[in-house]
């Protein structure tokens, strides 16, 4: 049953949260239906369900976007959804038992991996459970398993990463998600970098040029690399979603974007998670809220959690500003603001180079000061 005739009742929940459970209910939908062991009853049951979500997600898209912060719901709807985690966690189990994974084949161009190419080539089904990619299974997505760690193959770190797109490629279940495009955006950069740079997702530049970090916000991000003494070349770039996110059905999209949600984020995660292993920086730079989440499971206001380290499977870890913070400061701020917040940003690069090695001018330390 759903929930429509329930929007006017006395009580209030956070409308993104609740829109991140009907995300991941109706995924769990979709899911349950293309397991075999689920029955063709279960799998009619389940598709009228995802539907009624999905509908019902884009109902509180809309209300976001209009500026609602809260729907009211009644006592007893509110009590369903409180029960949600734990359904979900039960049906997580339930899949676990019926789900077989199946090992990915494919091709590729070992010149294009890096820069995030899209070749066509026969890819088998790899279905995993949904326990591998649910963000409500845990508290702290930093300190829970998500699923077996990817282990690629190649004599080198450049051959591993290759192997690796080859997985992210052949990933039924990503390219079943409704709600990204369908050209795969992998990473770019030095394999033997000391610095790697994680952002959030591909937009519409990037897409069009199978790269991370390519349209306005990418060309900030160059900037502060070369202030830093690098080179684009010399470090790692990468996101956590390696999709463009859609925004309702993306027809009608166009150049927009959309930051990737939990569900997408959880499905996606392990690559970057294994591309970090394999290259091995001397320091991860977390490119805005989106990445720190994913990688670290943080949450929060981002600047109550930037220019501290962490660690991710004995990596440190710097959270920053996304540049597109810095484009929007630029547009909308006052100069003296827009330099605050460009200092801020500075100010974690700088502990970036010094974890790395990289030496530090009086002139560097003194950029964007005032």
């Amino acid at each position: 049953m759903l929930f429509w005739h329930y929007l006017d009742g006395n009580q209030k929940p956070n409308l993104s949260k609740l829109t991140s459970i009907i995300r991941l209910l109706f995924y769990r939908g979709a899911f349950f239906a293309a397991i075999e062991t689920a029955g063709t009853d279960n799998m009619a049951q389940n598709n009228h369900i995802a539907q009624g979500l999905r509908e019902l997600e884009q109902l509180l898209i809309r209300e976001k976007e209009s500026g609602t912060d809260a729907l009211q719901f009644e006592s007893d709807v509110m009590m369903s959804l409180s029960k949600l985690p734990m359904q979900i966690q039960e049906w997580a189990s339930e899949l676990s038992k019926s789900a077989t994974p199946s090992a990915p084949a494919t091709s590729v161009n070992e010149e294009t991996v890096l820069a995030g190419s899209n070749p066509n080539a026969d890819e088998s089904v790899s279905v995993s459970v949904i326990a591998d990619m649910n963000p409500f299974l845990a508290a702290n997505a930093s300190s829970q398993p998500s699923g077996p760690a990817l282990v690629p193959e190649g004599a080198n770190n450049r051959e591993k990463l290759i192997d690796l797109f080859k997985m992210a490629k052949a990933d039924e279940k990503l390219k079943g998600m409704d709600t990204l495009f369908d050209t795969l955006v992998f990473a770019t950069g030095d394999p033997e970098a000391d610095v790697a740079f994680v952002g959030e997702a591909p937009g519409a530049e990037e897409e069009k040029e199978k790269k991370p970090f390519v349209g306005p916000a990418g060309q900030k991000l160059n900037g502060l690399i070369k202030a830093m003494g690098l080179t684009r070349e010399k470090v790692y770039i990468s996101n956590v979603v390696k999709y463009r996110p859609k925004k309702d059905n993306g027809r009608f999209q166009g150049n927009s974007n959309r930051q990737p949600d939990e569900v997408e984020i959880a499905a996606s995660i392990k690559y970057v998670k294994a591309e970090l292993q394999v290259v091995q920086p001397k320091v991860v730079v977390a490119v805005g809220k989106t990445a720190a989440e994913g990688l670290l499971g943080l949450t929060g206001a981002l600047q109550k959690i930037r220019n501290q380290w962490y660690d991710l499977d004995g990596l440190p870890v710097m959270v920053t500003y996304h540049p597109r913070y810095l484009l929007i400061q630029e547009k909308n701020a006052t100069p003296d603001k827009a330099r605050i917040a460009k200092r801020m940003v500075w100010e974690d690069m700088l502990l970036v180079m010094e974890k790395a090695g990289l030496p530090v001018s009086d002139k560097q330390r003194g950029y964007y000061a005032g």
